[in-house]
């Protein structure tokens, strides 16, 4: 039976959507996380990519 459960990383993927969608946020806040949102995607794109062999 535990392997048809999800690990720890999938359940905390799936409250942070829930948690998203009850409480959005909006206004001055919103920019600033979208703006550390962005930051983040290029950086972990970037890391992935620096690991990279040549």
């Amino acid at each position: 039976m535990r392997r048809f459960l999800p690990d720890t990383f999938t359940i905390l993927l799936v409250c942070t959507v829930i948690l998203a969608s009850l409480l959005p946020i909006s206004g001055e806040p919103a920019e600033w996380f979208g703006l550390a949102t962005k930051i983040a995607i290029g950086l972990l794109f970037f890391l992935h990519g620096a690991r990279l062999s040549r």
